[in-house]
This record gives structure tokens, C-alpha cells and sequence, in this order.
């Protein structure tokens, strides 16, 4: 039981200083800049990516121009990477309340 607990720890404490070394960038783009965003900074180079979108409108549905512009993009960035990488997807809507 004792040799359990010190490898739980042992790994917990790996865990920690593994994640401690990753870096994270945050990009804020317009939906008209997606496109161009994608093409510049995704491509597949051999290092595993985690990536995650967090979608704001203002608007309960997005018009057919911005779905269409979305189905490109991700279909673009399917391309552009592998089986390795993580893609999330989130989405907000803001409410004006009067």
C-alpha cells in the first residue's frame, strides 16, 4: 500500500511540472479574419496541439455568410492537422437585457 501511494504522488507530481512547461497563447480574431488566421498559424508540424475555439455572437443564430465561413474554416483546419491534435469548440451568446 505504501510503494501505491508514493507512485500516486510520484505521478501526481510529474503531472504538475509537465504542465507547468506548456505554453499558451490566446488569439483574439473577427469571423472575417478567421479564414486568414487558420492559413497563417495551423499547420502540421509533428507537435501535438490542443486547440480551442470559444465562438461570441450577439445573435441567437448565425447568418448562412458566417456558417459558411465556419464549415470552410474547420474543414481547412481538418486538413491542416493530425490525428494527434485536439480541436474544441465552444459557443456564447450575449443577451441584451432593457
Amino acid at each position: 500500500m505504501k510503494k501505491l501511494i508514493q507512485c500516486v504522488v510520484l505521478l501526481f507530481t510529474i503531472v504538475q511540472l509537465n504542465s507547468q512547461e506548456r505554453r499558451v497563447e490566446t488569439e483574439s480574431v473577427t469571423l472575417e479574419n478567421l479564414f486568414t488566421f487558420i492559413v497563417d498559424n495551423f499547420e502540421e508540424d509533428g507537435n501535438p496541439q490542443n486547440i480551442t475555439f470559444l465562438l461570441k455572437t450577439h445573435k441567437g443564430n448565425f447568418s448562412d455568410e458566417d456558417k459558411f465561413i465556419l464549415k470552410q474554416t474547420f474543414k481547412l483546419l481538418s486538413k491542416r492537422l493530425s490525428e494527434e491534435d485536439y480541436v474544441s469548440i465552444a459557443t456564447t451568446i450575449i443577451v441584451a437585457l432593457h
